[in-house]
C-alpha cells in the first residue's frame, strides 16, 4: 500500500472539513493520534493511516447539516452517519472520498478513504451516574450491532442481553439508533463540566476532556495546512496517553486500520485524480490559512 498517497488523500479530506468549519464558524479540533502528530510532528504521524476530528455535539450537528447542504449529490465527497445511512451502525460519522477504495478490518467500513468525526457529549460528574450511563449506552449499542449480525457474545453475554433484547424487540433499527442517540445526549442540557466521545474504543476512564479544555482552540502547522487543536492540549494528552515524548518501538510503527488503498479509476484517470487531490489541497490550504 502507498501510505504517502493515502495520507495525501486524507489530508485533502481534512482540509475540506477545516474549510467548512472556518466558513461556518464551527469549532473543531484534531483528536487522538492526530493530536499527537500535530504536537510532535506538526503533521500526521509517519506511519498513521487515519485522522480523528473532535467536536462538541452542538458543533457536530451544525457540521452535519452544513456538509449535507454543501455536498448534497456531490460526486466525490460525502458524509456517512448512522441516522442517514442504513448500512452504517456506529455513533460517529465519516467524511469520505468516493473516488477512492480501501480495505480495512472494520465491520462498518465505507470502503473509501475517510476522516472520523467524533461528537463529544457531556457526562455526569457523579461517578455512579456515569457508570449507569455507560452501562445503558453499551447495552443499546450492542443491540444495534446485533441487528447487523456482528455482535458476538459469550454464554454469559447472551444471558445478559436476553431481557434487553426482548424489551426492545419491537423497535425498528432506526428507532433503536435514535434511542441510542438519546442516551448519548441526555446530559447535554446539564451543567456537567466533562465531555467524552461515546464512540471511543480506548478507555472510558481516560478519554474525556473538560469543556474548558476544548472551548478554545488554536491553529498549528499540520503538514501543509494550519489546523486547530485544543489550546490546553498538553493536559489532554498527558491524561490520555501519558508521556508522548517517547517514540513507539519499530514493531509498532505501522498502519493499524487500512490494509489497501487505491483510486477508483483507470490508470490514466488515477494520475488525473491524484493531481486533482494535490491541487485541491493547495487551494484549500490557501483558504484555510486565510481564515
Amino acid at each position: 500500500m502507498d501510505l504517502n498517497l493515502l495520507q495525501n488523500c486524507e489530508l485533502n479530506l481534512l482540509q475540506q472539513i477545516a474549510q467548512i468549519c472556518e466558513t461556518e464558524h464551527i469549532n473543531y479540533w484534531l483528536s487522538g493520534g492526530s493530536l499527537i502528530g500535530a504536537v510532535k510532528s506538526q503533521g500526521m504521524i509517519p506511519w498513521d493511516d487515519d485522522v480523528d476530528v473532535g467536536m462538541l455535539r452542538p458543533d457536530y450537528e451544525r457540521f452535519v447539516q452544513a456538509v449535507q447542504e454543501k455536498y448534497d449529490q456531490h460526486d466525490r465527497y460525502a458524509l456517512v452517519t448512522d441516522l442517514t445511512d442504513a448500512d452504517y451502525g456506529v455513533t460517529w460519522s465519516k467524511f469520505i472520498d468516493r473516488q477512492t477504495e480501501i480495505k480495512e478490518n472494520f465491520p462498518f467500513s465505507t470502503n473509501t478513504a475517510f476522516i472520523d468525526i467524533m461528537p463529544f457529549d457531556r457526562v455526569a460528574d457523579n461517578t455512579l451516574i456515569q457508570n449507569w450511563d455507560k452501562f445503558s449506552f453499551h447495552i443499546v449499542d450492542q443491540l444495534v450491532r446485533e441487528r447487523y449480525h456482528i455482535a458476538k457474545h459469550s454464554i454469559f453475554g447472551q444471558l445478559l442481553y436476553l431481557p434487553f433484547r426482548m424489551m426492545f424487540h419491537r423497535l425498528s433499527l432506526q428507532q433503536l439508533k435514535a434511542f441510542r442517540l438519546h442516551l448519548m445526549t441526555r446530559r447535554n442540557e446539564t451543567d456537567a463540566r466533562i465531555v467524552m466521545s461515546y464512540a471511543s474504543w480506548f478507555d472510558w476512564g481516560h478519554e474525556w476532556v473538560r469543556i474548558s479544555e476544548v472551548h478554545q482552540t488554536t491553529k498549528v502547522p499540520f503538514n501543509d495546512a494550519d489546523l486547530r487543536i485544543p489550546k490546553h492540549h498538553h493536559a489532554i494528552l498527558k491524561r490520555m496517553y501519558g508521556d508522548i515524548s517517547q517514540t513507539p518501538p519499530k514493531s509498532k510503527q505501522h498502519p493499524d486500520h487500512v490494509k489497501a488503498f487505491r483510486f477508483r479509476t483507470t490508470k490514466k484517470q488515477r494520475h488525473l485524480t491524484e493531481a486533482q487531490t494535490v491541487e485541491a489541497q493547495k487551494q484549500t490550504t490557501v483558504s484555510v490559512r486565510s481564515n
